[in-house]
C-alpha cells in the first residue's frame, strides 16, 4: 500500500533530493569526463577568410593583450590549428566539471571592420566561435594550440 502525504516537503527534504540527483548525475556521467563522439574529419573552418590581425587575451587576466599582425607566423599557425581540430558530434556532452576558469579569447580582425571571436576554454578545452560551440575541443594530446596560446604570455 502506498501512502500519500498531504503536507509540503520541508526544506531539508528538497535539499536531500537535490543532493541525490547531483550524485546520480556525477555517477552516471562520470566526474570531469567528456565522452564525445569524435570523427576523423576536421571541424568546419573556425576561422574564415583572411584576418588582418588577432588579439589574444587570457580569461583570468583580460587586461593583458597580445596583438599579432597577420604576417606574424604565429597567426598562421593558430588559424591552422583551430581549423584542424577534430570534429565532435552534436550529441557530445559539453558540460565540464574540470573547468578551472582558464582559457583564451581570440578576436580575429578583418580589413572590412568585421571581427570573429573565438574562445578556447581551459579544463576541457572546448572551443567556441562567435558565441556558438564549434564542435571542437583543443585537447593538448591532439593539438599544440593550447601550448601555443600559453606561450604568448
Amino acid at each position: 500500500m502506498v501512502r500519500v502525504l498531504n503536507r509540503p516537503l520541508g526544506f531539508w527534504a528538497v535539499g536531500l533530493l537535490a543532493g541525490i540527483a547531483v550524485v546520480a548525475m556525477v555517477l552516471f556521467l562520470g566526474a570531469g569526463q567528456v565522452r564525445p563522439t569524435v570523427s576523423s574529419a576536421p571541424s568546419p573552418n573556425i576561422v574564415t577568410g583572411h584576418p588582418t590581425s588577432v588579439t589574444v587575451s587570457p580569461f583570468l587576466d583580460p587586461g593583458r593583450l597580445v596583438i599579432l599582425p597577420s604576417n606574424d607566423p604565429r597567426v598562421s599557425r593558430i588559424i591552422h590549428e583551430l581549423n584542424s581540430l577534430t570534429y565532435v558530434d552534436e550529441d557530445a556532452i559539453r558540460s565540464c566539471f574540470n573547468d578551472d576558469g582558464s582559457g583564451f579569447t581570440l578576436v580575429f580582425h578583418y580589413a572590412d571592420g568585421d571581427q570573429r571571436t573565438v574562445t578556447v576554454g581551459g579544463g576541457c578545452f572546448a572551443v567556441t566561435a562567435s558565441g556558438d560551440w564549434a564542435h571542437a575541443f583543443a585537447w593538448p594530446s591532439r593539438s599544440s594550440l593550447w601550448e601555443d596560446l600559453k606561450s604568448l604570455f
